[in-house]
């Protein structure tokens, strides 16, 4: 069997782990491989396979999106030190069930993170935006922020550098990007490509990426202040993930 057969069954095996069945296109853009490929020898290597598909929910899908993409909205009108918003779990990955959450990943300007937090928190409790709890299961359609960086530290650490990651990385839907934030941020992640070659090629263009703030002001003052009693909180509550002052992944993986 050629290597390129064997990253194809790999990948569907892959969606198998999450009890999805990837048809033709969906393997194209998730081959496991370090190399990259030309779609007339993938669809050839696909062909011979004989390999059954899931049915993308697209109904569930386009509910969820839109949802994803009004919130998006609304939070980069009120919050100008975020740079990005990008959709990603389930509902990126194209395969959401009904009752799934929204998962979204945010960067801000240089030295903003934490202090863009607390008034995000506050903003979506008060604007009633349904959002997930510590200790709560997932509810449907409720908005986890699981996954904040600071602009000038966008490289995922080596503890995070895995399959799973990779794969979320090139599949995360960009809801709002300025300054070249989402392309800053694939451009420091290249060890994606260890991974899904095909994927990470196909997304880095040429792009200019502005300068990040030099000066420190009034806000990111504040916000390297308030990381502290944050850190105190999460920690008491035992809150899983990786906590740094340019980084909080709240997840285990």
């Amino acid at each position: 069997m050629s290597d390129l057969r064997k990253e194809i069954e790999h990948t569907y095996n892959y969606g198998k782990c999450f009890g999805v069945k990837y048809g033709k296109d969906v393997l194209w853009k998730r081959l496991i491989s370090t190399r990259k490929y030309q779609y007339k020898e993938f669809e050839a290597a696909y062909g011979e396979l004989g390999l059954t598909e899931t049915k993308i929910p697209r109904e569930i899908f386009e509910s969820k999106l839109k949802k994803a993409r009004e919130v998006a909205i609304a939070i980069s009108k009120k919050f100008d030190r975020i740079l990005f918003i990008g959709l990603t779990g389930s509902v990126a990955a194209l395969y959401p069930e009904e009752n799934d959450d929204i998962d979204l990943m945010i960067i801000t300007s240089d030295g903003c993170l934490w202090l863009t937090r607390l008034c995000l928190r506050i903003y979506v409790f008060f604007q009633r935006i349904p959002h997930r709890k510590f200790g709560k299961l997932e509810g449907r359609d409720e908005f986890c922020f699981n996954l904040w960086l600071d602009n000038s530290e966008l490289s995922l650490p080596e503890s995070k550098r895995n399959l799973k990651n990779a794969m979320d990385l090139t599949l995360m839907i960009p809801l709002h990007d300025k300054k070249g934030a989402y392309y800053k941020f694939l451009k420091e992640n290249g060890w994606v490509k260890k991974f899904v070659a095909n994927t990470y090629s196909s997304l880095i263009t040429v792009k200019k990426i502005e300068e990040g703030d030099r000066k420190k002001d009034w806000y990111q003052i504040l916000s390297s202040i308030s990381y502290y009693p944050q850190k105190w909180y999460l920690s008491l509550k035992k809150q899983p993930g990786l906590i740094t002052k340019k980084m909080a992944f709240f997840h285990r993986d």
